[in-house]
């Protein structure tokens, strides 16, 4: 969380030059100040939005000095414009301010670098992992944690375990049902090894067949062969924001996704993503 006393300065001098306008930025650092102390402090407000739904996952208190932070940040570079606009005022016609205002971010930047460069150095000392990917996407129950040795049960432990195997996962072209995370989700898929396991797609009864002909996190594509209407069962965690590209309904099926086939289908492709990115920019537009 290393700024600099550069910074710090400078963020003083936007405080006080536009945190009258920008009030809702400066009051929100003393806030976020207050919660990345977590339950050190008798009066403690973190202790009090640890009891809220949601908050109540998060575990470490501390991650809330990246939002006073990225207040802190932002008035240090108004502070900077301010440095800049006094001094061409002072001198116009020399572009001093434009000059000084470079030097700040040179200086800022040679700080940054000198004080982050031998924690970056220990901060990733796991080698990329040489992990075999497989043809086809399947889920899978889980991984376990690996270090620069690979995977291994206990890995997690290490001084230089990984916890969460979400990378090589993706790497191996798999899905794991049961992943390291502080937050809760529903977790509906059926990892391949369950006796329960259908496949990654199928039809939930009646005569039929169905394969994945792509599969990506934001793009499914199946193709179908049916002679009656049937639902198609998708081993993949139910949301709401996934759509299928001819318009017809996607159902929640036992918290998996499910869309209605019928004869005149050869192929039913879904996408999450960029419908919701749309709405997003249209509603942004008006």
């Amino acid at each position: 969380m290393y700024i600099g006393p550069l910074v710090a300065a400078l963020a003083v001098v936007g405080l006080a030059s536009r945190g009258r306008r920008l009030w809702p930025f400066a009051a929100s650092i003393p806030v976020f100040v207050w919660l990345s102390f977590g339950d050190r402090p008798r009066a403690s407000l973190f202790g009090a939005l640890h009891t809220l739904p949601v908050f109540e996952s998060m575990r470490y208190a501390e991650r809330y000095r990246f939002a006073w932070l990225l207040a802190v940040c932002m008035f240090a570079g108004h502070g900077v414009r301010w440095l800049s606009c006094r001094l061409q005022r002072a001198y116009p016609g020399r572009r001093l301010g434009a000059g000084v205002a470079t030097l700040v971010l040179a200086i800022v930047a040679c700080d940054l670098y000198a004080i982050t460069r031998p924690i970056y150095r220990a901060a990733f000392p796991i080698p990329p992992l040489a992990v075999r990917k497989a043809a086809a996407f399947a889920e899978i129950a889980g991984l376990d944690g690996y270090d620069a040795r690979g995977f291994r049960r206990g890995a997690e432990l290490e001084t230089y375990g990984a916890w969460s195997s979400h990378y090589p996962a993706l790497l191996m072209n798999v899905g794991a049902v049961n992943c390291y995370e502080t937050a809760f989700v529903p977790r509906r898929a059926t990892p391949s090894t369950s006796p329960f396991y259908r496949g990654e797609v199928y039809l939930e009864d009646g005569d039929g067949s169905a394969s994945t002909a792509e599969w990506t996190p934001n793009r499914l594509r199946y193709t179908i062969d049916v002679k009656e209407p049937r639902r198609l069962i998708v081993n993949q965690n139910y949301h709401s924001g996934w759509a299928a590209a001819d318009g017809r309904p996607v159902e929640n099926r036992d918290g998996l996704i499910s869309v209605m086939v019928g004869p005149g289908d050869r192929s039913v492709e879904s996408a999450l993503g960029w419908a919701a990115l749309m709405v997003v920019l249209l509603v942004a537009r008006r």
